[in-house]
């Protein structure tokens, strides 16, 4: 299923709102519950986001086969990837 640009932009507001990273996933879990949600620390993911927040960059993912892989379409996501960033004055 197709992230659709309502969801995109319910998705794109809460991220840019978000000063709680786990809060605001635990959130969006419950807000789109036909979505794959994924996180991990963004030092472990090399493409380059869809969008990036304060908190995160979003990647779509294809979870439709065995094997999840990141896509650049909303479109043909049927996943979301919340790659952490380091928090400020985090060592």
């Amino acid at each position: 299923m197709a992230v659709t640009a309502e969801e995109l932009a319910a998705i794109d507001q809460a991220l840019g709102a978000a000063r709680n990273l786990a809060e605001s996933l635990a959130a969006l879990r419950t807000s789109f519950p036909h979505l794959r949600w994924l996180s991990c620390d963004a030092g472990d993911v090399t493409e380059e986001p869809f969008r990036s927040y304060l908190l995160a960059d979003l990647h779509w993912l294809d979870c439709a086969s065995y094997c999840v892989q990141l896509v650049d379409q909303a479109e043909a996501a049927s996943g979301v990837l919340l790659a952490r960033k380091m928090s400020p004055g985090a060592t």
